[in-house]
């Protein structure tokens, strides 16, 4: 639809989607770089999500989030039953001058007895962070491109 700025009216073909693809929602985070002595700290607060796509039955997800960052992955409690989850919970990492690694957050969805199902993602590009040294606002989950998840 980007293609016709005037409008579309006719017929189209509808395409199969990945599931894997089909992402939804939005991501509440605050990123701030903390200088230190050495070298800083990169913090990352997971506030909160809105409009998550439903992956269970019951019409809804049982989300969390997994923040990777140079290696190291930590990750917020679960929130049960909920497209619109609250976490509130901040993470840290050592942080190195000029470090070139991204920030990359991922939303899933928790299951006991099948794998996780992935819901969406965000890459922070740290370099512009350190130069902004504050972030805050909605982020638009997006499709996971590489699709070689790893941590499953």
């Amino acid at each position: 639809l980007a293609a016709h700025p005037k409008g579309f009216s006719g017929w189209t073909h509808l395409t199969e989607v990945d599931p894997d693809e089909e992402v939804q929602g939005e991501i509440h985070l605050r990123l701030e770089v903390v200088p230190g002595t050495l070298a800083g700290r990169l913090r990352c607060s997971v506030l909160e999500a809105r409009d998550l796509a439903p992956k269970d039955r019951n019409g809804a997800s049982d989300p969390f989030v997994r923040v990777r960052y140079n290696g190291r992955t930590q990750e917020t409690s679960i929130v049960k039953k909920s497209c619109y989850p609250r976490w509130n919970e901040t993470f840290e990492f050592d942080l190195d001058e000029g470090a070139a690694e991204a920030l990359c957050v991922e939303a899933w969805d928790w299951d006991l007895v099948s794998r996780n199902d992935f819901l969406g993602r965000v890459v922070v590009n740290v370099q512009r962070l350190w130069a902004a040294q504050q972030e805050e606002g909605w982020f638009r989950l997006q499709p996971d491109q590489s699709k070689s998840r790893r941590g499953e």
